[in-house]
């Protein structure tokens, strides 16, 4: 995301037909009051307000399987791309293989990550589309390595979110 506008109203007149004791028409509504959010690359320029509190997206990344012997896993986190045996490597459990990941997750500045047995717990950012960070991942070989949730192929949560123009 570029850029969000402060909230701002567009003075509008709009009328139901009929008129007051004094003849003056009768105003239903008045004004919006909403946002310009720009640049989003999946969504294009959005029109609403920010909404709720500003909480960061989240995601669990689980070694189900530690042995990566016949092929490659490959971890897909934002605009980064990790696979087994290049960037990180295989722990001698599920565990250590959990803290090298959480490790690696660390060294990247739009992301947190820590280890706690075989699951990675990651934080990433906050904010309108947060919650649609792409984390996902692919497999190369014959066994299932990791579990994730959630399974939407995007880190959950981040706040605050866009909703409509208030109408008054």
């Amino acid at each position: 995301m570029k850029s969000i506008s402060p909230s701002y109203h567009l003075i509008v007149a709009n009328f139901d037909g009929s008129v007051d004791s004094l003849g003056n028409p009768v105003a239903i509504r008045t004004k919006f009051t909403e946002q310009l959010v720009y640049q989003h690359e999946e969504s294009g320029n959005t029109v609403g307000r920010l909404s709720g509190s500003v909480s960061n997206s989240t995601g669990t990344l689980t070694i189900s399987d530690n042995d990566f012997s016949t092929g490659v896993s490959k971890i897909l986190l934002g605009d980064y791309k990790f696979l087994s045996g290049v960037h990180f490597a295989q722990g001698v459990d599920a565990d250590a293989t959990a803290t090298t990941i959480a490790s690696m997750i660390n060294n990247l500045p739009e992301f947190s990550a820590s280890a706690n047995t075989n699951v990675v717990t990651i934080t990433g950012l906050s904010g309108p589309f947060s919650d649609k960070i792409p984390f996902q991942v692919f497999y190369y070989g014959t066994i299932v390595n990791f579990t994730l949730v959630p399974t939407t192929k995007y880190l959950t949560g981040g706040g605050p979110g866009i909703t409509a123009p208030v109408i008054s």
